[in-house]
């Protein structure tokens, strides 16, 4: 019963969130680039559990679609660093932002030829890698401590710096879990897979709740310029 209402669950969010991002896309025609980096977050995490929802379905997946879902949490990384640094209007190289995405590259190309299992060389990597962003947050940033952003940019987001950062750092700590549990064969690997989907489910709901306020602002403008 509870598998049943995570996946229903599961592709309801999946479908809002797509109309979320197409509807931003056609009123805004283009999103800012914070609402890009929100956005993308969003999708990396609700990617991050679609192989088990897709097995319990009996629904045959592409490994490339596999392989890419597997990468898919090294991406959560580089992206908040590339949100950090947006929202601190810091300038940084763009070579140093593809240093950022080798990880990812590298492990969707490791599983893109091996289809067996991940060795445990792979997996201290793929956890260090989780690990070295969750530190860089809390140590560079503090992860309840983030910068004000500008009232322009502010005003596009469609959650609040502090609680995306927060959210993200809940997320990627249940992925390391998952991974250790992968490791040493825990039969508990269920119940963390469904407390991950619960933290996409909110995510889900706080982007949604972001996307009416940012509509009723816009509504305001809209007739506070009528007059």
């Amino acid at each position: 019963m509870l598998i049943d209402v995570l996946q229903i669950s599961y592709l309801s969010s999946v479908v809002v969130v797509f109309l979320i991002t197409v509807s931003l896309i056609s009123i805004q025609q283009g999103l800012p680039k914070l609402q890009r980096l929100e956005l993308a977050l969003c999708w990396v995490m609700i990617l991050s559990p679609a192989v088990e929802f897709m097995s319990l379905l009996d629904f045959e997946i592409p490994w490339l679609v596999v392989a890419f879902i597997h990468a898919s949490p090294l991406l959560l990384g580089p992206l908040i660093e590339r949100y950090r640094n947006e929202t601190d209007s810091s300038y940084v190289a763009h070579w140093r932002s593809v240093i950022h995405f080798v990880p990812f590259v590298a492990f969707f190309t490791y599983r893109l030829f091996d289809s067996t299992e991940v060795t445990p060389a792979v997996g201290v990597l793929y956890l260090t890698q989780i690990i070295y962003y969750q530190i860089s947050l809390i140590k560079v940033k503090g992860l309840f401590q983030s910068s004000v952003a500008p009232q322009n940019k502010t005003s596009s987001m469609l959650i609040p710096q502090k609680l995306l950062m927060s959210f993200y750092f809940l997320f990627s700590a249940a992925g390391v879990i998952q991974m250790a549990g992968y490791f040493f064969n825990f039969e508990q690997l269920w119940l963390l897979l469904h407390i991950t989907n619960t933290f996409v489910f909110i995510y889900v709901v706080l982007l949604c709740r972001g996307y009416i306020n940012l509509l009723l602002k816009k509504l305001e403008s809209l007739n506070q310029s009528s007059y």
